[in-house]
């Protein structure tokens, strides 16, 4: 309430104010109400509910019974939802307001709170006798099909590398092999070359015989 709403002032009890039940929006969770008494006044605090299902038991921040106190003073009544149900909740705070022995005052303050029920991200579903609980594949399934993947590609990637090797090792074979040809052709090539000219090329020198007329020429005869 935007306005005070006085129940009792300068010792006279309002009522008229009591006899109303107020509503309290459902976003409001407390009840705030200032005292204060001149003189020595004992308390006893109760609360009354018709429903318990749509709203928690209440609470305050004060003890159950005491005393008045002298200055003002503020108080706390806590009504929270249970959020269990969607229903209509009513409310009485009821203080006892004891003077002397014989002398006591009851006030009852009403209000009444509409409830509503929680929405859960994740409801629960019971289960019947007839069902049996699955075991949730759906939270462990990415998990392992990623790990399927990260393997197959690993796999993947050891065989190309061992082909990859296979080729490189079959190649340098091949190319050790083809030179190990050229070289032993090129040997041989030059050996049957230079064989004719050392083995059949000879060179013979006719010396002139003492009886015989003086050569002024000398002749060479090759034979092949």
């Amino acid at each position: 309430l935007d306005a005070e709403l006085y129940y009792v002032r300068d010792d006279v009890v309002n009522h008229y104010a009591l006899s109303f039940t107020l509503p309290v929006p459902s976003e409001t969770n407390s009840l705030h109400f200032s005292w204060h008494s001149k003189t020595k006044v004992d308390y006893r605090l109760g609360f009354q509910m018709d429903n318990d299902v749509a709203m928690n038991e209440p609470r305050s921040n004060i003890s159950i019974q005491g005393e008045v106190p002298r200055v003002p003073s503020v108080f706390r009544v806590d009504l929270f939802c249970s959020g269990r149900v969607d229903g209509e909740a009513v409310l009485t705070v009821q203080l006892n307001l004891t003077i002397r022995a014989n002398n006591y005052t009851v006030l009852n303050f009403k209000r009444r709170k509409m409830c509503y029920k929680r929405i859960d991200s994740d409801p629960k579903f019971p289960l019947s006798n007839k069902t049996h609980p699955q075991p949730e594949y759906g939270v462990t399934a990415p998990t392992t099909s990623t790990q399927v993947f990260y393997i197959s590609v690993s796999v993947c990637c050891i065989v190309i590398f061992l082909v990859a090797i296979i080729l490189a090792i079959l190649h340098l074979h091949s190319m050790k092999r083809v030179e190990m040809e050229d070289s032993v052709s090129d040997s041989g090539s030059s050996q049957g070359l230079s064989q004719p000219s050392t083995q059949t090329t000879q060179y013979l020198r006719a010396d002139t015989p003492n009886n015989a007329a003086p050569v002024t020429s000398k002749a060479f005869y090759s034979f092949f």
